[in-house]
């Protein structure tokens, strides 16, 4: 499944893995929304690229969140505001 689709499901205490030896660009063209509390992980030697492509924010964080992020480079967010154009942790 996707990204999107794996944090729109996840519940507390979830973890998402990249399968081992995937790597890339993952673009978006709207925010990730999180509302659980996850990790999201790829691998130390082949990291995972999300970027918003220069026009969207990466991640908004829900109230209340708890979000590990591990190997991965987020890349080209955007926001017109000051509040973070890769993360937004509300």
């Amino acid at each position: 499944c996707s990204l999107r689709e794996a944090i729109s499901v996840a519940v507390d205490g979830d973890s998402i893995v990249f399968t081992l030896g995937l790597s890339g660009t993952i673009v978006l063209s709207t925010p990730l929304t999180i509302a659980a509390d996850i990790t999201i992980s790829a691998t130390n030697n082949l990291p995972i690229t999300v970027s918003g492509n220069d026009l969207v924010r990466i991640f908004t964080i829900q109230p209340g969140a708890v979000v590990q992020l591990t190997y991965l480079k987020l890349d080209h967010g955007y926001v017109m505001d000051d509040n973070g154009g890769a993360i937004l942790n509300n």
